[in-house]
């Protein structure tokens, strides 16, 4: 089984590890190498963060790091990207799988899970997230869509 990691939980494994259920879930995955995916998307979210971090003005935010630590963050974030390079593309195969999900539901979901649910779909993947009320939602349109929630301990 190959799961797909969205950026929430791709992030929330780097900060806390596996001191919580979901990095000790992630951790028990067989193979990870092969089994623990990202998406462009995720890869693109990821970098993006840090880009904007860079931008940031320290006249309009109190307590920004300075930028030699922003810059140190973006170097490291991708570094540690290349553990899960490449990243599952959104390709000309994927286009058709995002465009069935319907505008009135592309529009009302954040549209990068979206874009992560057709990629998993066209790869056979899991997603992984907690936020399963958007990836409910698309699951009305992509019913081949599967996902989990790994931060709780007994899923209903």
């Amino acid at each position: 089984m190959v799961y797909l990691l969205d950026t929430n939980t791709l992030a929330d494994y780097w900060r806390y590890g596996e001191t919580r259920i979901l990095g000790q879930r992630l951790a028990d995955i067989p193979d990870p190498q092969q089994n623990r995916r990202i998406s462009v998307i995720t890869f693109e979210e990821m970098i993006g963060g840090r880009a904007l971090d860079l931008r940031r003005d320290p006249r309009n935010v109190p307590h920004l790091e300075p930028l030699y630590v922003r810059y140190h963050w973006l170097t490291e974030t991708f570094d540690k990207l290349n553990e899960y390079y490449p990243p599952l593309p959104f390709d000309r195969s994927v286009q058709p799988i995002f465009e069935r999900i319907p505008k009135a539901i592309r529009n009302n979901t954040r549209v990068n899970d979206c874009k992560i649910a057709a990629i998993a779909v066209h790869n056979d993947c899991t997603v992984i997230s907690a936020n399963v009320k958007d990836f409910s939602r698309i699951k009305t349109a992509l019913t081949t869509l599967r996902f989990e929630d790994w931060t709780i301990v007994n899923p209903i």
